[in-house]
């Protein structure tokens, strides 16, 4: 009898871990896609202790709010609408604010590779110090493919090409004429763990610069009391640079709450 009861007490308990390993092996794809329907505020906080010009630690913090509006009618479009705040602060200078970024990501529609996406995005001039922004109102175009299907095992790549150029703001300042790229490769773990690598490429045609950075991300998506959170983990260097100013060691920090879908 003993035997019996041990029995079922250990599978009742093994089940209900590989039911909570294949929560969060699900929970971890939709963490890391950027066009899931997940509403989001991402928390980044981005410690530079070594720069090419500067001889003291910075830290740029990023508050995120991930909006999804999800089309009810069949053949509608899904939105993602991203809005971004920017702070900074090293260990010579105040607390300041930097510009703010919004994103509308439009989905017209989803396949069984992924999706693909496109819309217009914008560059406030909220910075509280001409340091910390670039004192323009930049308007410019986004456009994504995700590519997330079954097929490709614990693989997941993602795409997102950004353009941006400035058509008012301080004319003392530079203008912004800028395109971004940003390759995302992840690699799934079990039990909610991930590896991935989302590096920003990004090129002046105003300055005639390029910058490519490099990182690694170390990710885990949680499920607490029914809560969803995804932390990570992310040291980050630059292969090449011929701007005066560039990252040679820092590391991101991150915590995302992940609500309902």
């Amino acid at each position: 009898m003993l035997k019996i009861i041990l029995f079922n007490l250990f599978s009742c308990f093994s089940l209900q871990l590989i039911a909570q390993n294949t929560a969060l092996d699900s929970l971890s794809r939709k963490a890391t896609d950027p066009t899931a329907i997940l509403w989001q505020l991402q928390l980044e906080d981005f410690w530079e202790p070594l720069t090419a010009t500067d001889n003291f630690s910075k830290n740029q913090f990023r508050v995120r709010v991930v909006l999804p509006l999800q089309g009810k009618v069949k053949n509608s479009w899904d939105h993602l609408i991203r809005v971004t705040f920017k702070g900074n602060n090293t260990n010579q200078s105040e607390l300041g604010f930097g510009d703010t970024e919004i994103f509308d990501m439009v989905i017209p529609k989803r396949y069984s590779w992924g999706a693909w996406s496109l819309g217009p995005l914008a560059y406030l001039p909220t910075a509280t110090d001409s340091i910390y922004g670039s004192g323009k109102l930049s308007l410019g175009l986004a456009a994504g493919l995700s590519f997330n299907n079954p097929s490709m095992g614990r693989w997941q790549v993602d795409i997102l090409l950004e353009y941006m150029h400035s058509i008012a703001g301080d004319k003392n300042r530079n203008d912004v004429n800028q395109i971004q790229l940003q390759p995302s490769i992840t690699y799934h773990l079990n039990d909610g763990f991930y590896l991935e690598t989302e590096p920003v490429f990004a090129y002046s045609f105003e300055h005639n610069t390029i910058t490519l950075p490099i990182d690694l991300r170390f990710g885990k998506v949680w499920i607490i009391n029914g809560h969803k959170y995804n932390t990570y983990i992310e040291p980050e260097t630059t292969l090449y640079s011929n701007e005066t100013a560039y990252t040679i060691a820092g590391c991101r920090f991150g915590l995302r709450f992940l609500f309902k879908e």
